[in-house]
Formats: structure tokens, sequence, C-alpha cells
């Protein structure tokens, strides 16, 4: 099965995306170490996280990430793998991160007992 051919440039602008969604996760981070952004400090890191996540995706697969949709099944069977398990990776993180927040607030919230 030939691969089929790559838009010019969406690799290069999969890669700019990948960096700024981690830099992003990063600067993200700094900031909720330093002045406290609030309970919902993992909703700011979440959104960087999903650039991240598309510019990979695109980065993978050389098409853009709109028209994987309807693309799925004309991609290679290694592609199809490693986005596959990509995208249950990056589900899983998130999942976790929302439990992380929501049960390791409440514990820092409590009293704690003596």
């Amino acid at each position: 099965m030939d691969t089929p051919p790559t838009l010019p440039g969406v690799r290069k602008r999969a890669c700019v995306k990948t960096m700024v969604g981690l830099a992003g996760c990063i600067v993200g981070e700094l900031l909720s170490e330093g002045p406290k952004l609030g309970q919902r400090a993992w909703f700011v890191l979440l959104v960087p996280l999903v650039y991240f996540g598309i510019g990979v995706v695109e980065f993978v697969t050389a098409r853009p990430a709109r028209g994987l949709r309807g693309n799925w099944m004309d991609l290679p069977a290694w592609q199809r793998t490693i986005l596959g398990l990509f995208l249950v990776g990056l589900g899983f993180v998130c999942v976790m991160i929302l439990l992380f927040s929501l049960f390791a607030f409440q514990a820092w919230d409590s009293p704690v007992a003596p």
C-alpha cells in the first residue's frame, strides 16, 4: 500500500504546534508553582496539552487534523497504530490530571487531624 502524498508544509506547521503546546505546558506549570492560579489551574494546563496533541497527530500523519476523520482508513497501519496509542495515552493523561486535581485539592483543603 502506497503512502498518500502529503500536503506541503503540514509537518512544519505540526512541529510548530507541538513546540508551542509543549512550551505552554511548561510555562503553565511554572506559573502554577509560583503565584497560585487557584483550584482550577489544571484547566489552564489542558489547553496547551490539547494543542501539543494536535501537533503530534498532524506530524505523524502529515495531514491536517481536521481532515483525518474521513481519512482514518487511508492511513498506513503503522500510522494508525501510533496515532491510536497516542490518543489513548493522551486521554489517559487528561483523565489522570482531572482526577488528581479533584482529589488533591480536596485533600489540601481539609484540616489535618492531630
